[in-house]
């Protein structure tokens, strides 16, 4: 704990100009600041002198830069716990490092956005879009920038349609209309928020969920084709437990190397 005086320098009165003041004690708060040990945590306590105009009768108590007004928590330590929130850490761990409770770090990433506002005149020129499950198992949408850095641009509470809508149309149509592509996967509602919002940009499927597509739809002639044969015919066999050798570039198949193949109970190669 570490004590200090704040006095104020109050010439005039704001209310009605007058230069005679008198003193009206301290106010006394005691402050969060950084630390580098989370088991020995600091704290300031600030005695912020108070003083009361002689003519208005109005008061006045010193300001701090360590501080904002009505606050307990120092400037230093809510720019640190708003760091540590871009990176993959839990609430807890983050309010035990910063000294603060677990509600504070729950309510500084509620007005995250409201604390570093975006740039409604900025939209990446590549942009992708898609959903990740969250806390709880419920569907979260994310935009970023596809050029390669895959920034995130903006997290969005759930993936509803008017949701995406509400929030793309807080940028000024000509910021939209810079916007080349946009890559998303096969949820055709992106395809139509996409055409809806970003009049110039190209829609570019991601080729990962095509990928995933293509491998589903083999898989499931493999299994249909393996279960017209006896399960302990070597047609079976081969169809059920090589699949994996199915879904291999030719390039990295081995005609040379012998393995004992357990289930076919001989020598092969690839």
């Amino acid at each position: 704990m570490f004590s200090a005086i704040v006095k104020i320098h109050q010439k005039r009165c704001d209310y009605c100009g007058f230069s005679s003041f008198s003193h009206n004690g301290h106010y006394v708060s005691r402050v969060t600041y950084l630390t580098a040990n989370a088991s020995e945590p600091v704290y300031l306590e600030l005695h912020k002198e108070r003083l009361i105009c002689k003519n208005c009768g109005r008061s006045f108590m010193v300001t701090s830069d360590i501080v904002d007004k009505n606050c307990c928590i120092s400037k230093a330590t809510r720019q640190k716990i708003l760091m540590n929130l871009q990176d993959d850490r839990t609430q807890t761990s983050i309010a035990i490092d910063a000294g603060v409770s677990s509600s504070t770090i729950c309510r500084y990433l509620d007005n995250y956005d409201d604390l570093f506002r975006r740039n409604l005149n900025y939209l990446p020129v590549h942009l992708a879009m898609d959903e990740f499950r969250g806390v709880g198992g419920k569907l979260h949408f994310i935009c970023i920038n596809g050029n390669g850095v895959h920034e995130s641009q903006q997290i969005l509470p759930d993936r509803y349609k008017n949701s995406i809508i509400e929030y793309f149309k807080q940028f000024p149509e000509s910021v939209r209309a810079r916007v080349k592509t946009v890559t998303v996967d096969l949820n055709s509602y992106y395809q139509d928020i996409a055409k809806l919002m970003f009049p110039n940009a190209k829609i570019v499927i991601d080729r990962f969920h095509i990928i995933a597509m293509i491998t589903r739809a083999f898989n499931q002639s493999r299994v249909q084709t393996m279960k017209k044969y006896n399960k302990q015919s070597a047609e079976y066999r081969t169809l059920k437990f090589s699949w994996r050798l199915y879904l291999k570039s030719a390039e990295n198949l081995d005609e040379k190397q012998l393995f004992y193949d357990r289930h076919l109970r001989k020598q092969l190669n690839n």
